[in-house]
């Protein structure tokens, strides 16, 4: 299995997908992950520094296998936690994926999406992935569903995709955030009909290849350029824009623009 960049996706989990009474052998790959530029950190002398952990009380560098996992419960107060405690409490099978409801996709605050997989079916299991999928699709649902990997138990999403199904783990409520926004003004007919032609010439459908990370690509660049020998001279910094004034005006003149770059890209 390869994304459309090329890359393998790398399988993070396996077990059985459970519906009822009918279960299915699948597996998880990740489906997407963060490409940013990493630098190293080097002292004066040239040298790439070391990070080490060290115990201010006993002054010294101090080995993994010297540690111990603990929660501080006040300050400098700490409850040590061990790993056999932890698996004690842990789920008893961590290799199931139960799914417990079915809902409307609309249903799922985008806020709550944290990570997504390839959900695939192993050796055996096609019937009855193909019958979850397509029930789903028929039905216009997706299914929530619980799992227990990287030690954390998550709730996530699974909907069709493709020609199989993908997988999103979710926030926990208490985990998203609460925001209030300053008071909004009044707008006019006008205005919101100005705005809506604005919206219509700049609509069109979303394709991801369009969109790239211009400044990792600059950070490569200049890495590149570096290494040759050149000489880098900062760019002048952009003004920041004043607010607008006349909001109608600017958002004719926006309409224009997106015209015109329309038909530019027409020719």
């Amino acid at each position: 299995m390869a994304t459309k960049e090329g890359s393998t996706p790398h399988k993070v989990w396996s077990g059985t997908l459970s519906f009822g009474l009918v279960s299915t052998p699948v597996a998880l790959f990740a489906a997407a992950r963060e490409e940013h530029v990493s630098f190293n950190q080097l002292h004066t002398c040239g040298s790439r520094i070391k990070q080490q952990q060290s115990c201010p009380k006993c002054n010294k560098t101090v080995e993994r296998n010297e540690l111990s996992k603990a929660y501080e419960i006040a300050k400098d107060k700490y409850v040590i936690i061990t790993k056999e405690e932890l698996d004690a409490i842990a789920p008893k099978s961590s290799h199931t994926l139960e799914i417990t409801d079915f809902v409307p996709a609309a249903d799922v605050d985008p806020i709550y999406f944290e990570s997504s997989f390839f959900l695939t079916v192993t050796e055996g299991g096609e019937k009855a992935y193909a019958l979850i999928r397509e029930a789903m699709q028929l039905k216009g649902v997706v299914a929530i569903a619980r799992l227990y990997y990287s030690s954390r138990e998550h709730v996530a999403v699974i909907r069709p995709y493709g020609d199989g199904l993908m997988l999103h783990t979710l926030f926990y409520v208490n985990e998203t955030r609460a925001f209030d926004y300053p008071q909004l003004p009044e707008i006019s007919d006008k205005e919101l009909s100005i705005a809506c032609q604005l919206v219509e010439a700049l609509q069109g459908k979303f394709d991801a290849s369009h969109y790239h990370d211009e400044y990792r690509n600059k950070v490569l660049e200049l890495i590149e350029r570096k290494d040759a020998g050149e000489t880098i001279t900062a760019e002048p910094s952009a003004q920041k824009k004043p607010p607008v004034n006349d909001i109608s005006a600017a958002l004719l003149a926006s309409i224009s623009a997106a015209k015109n770059r329309a038909a530019a890209g027409a020719q």
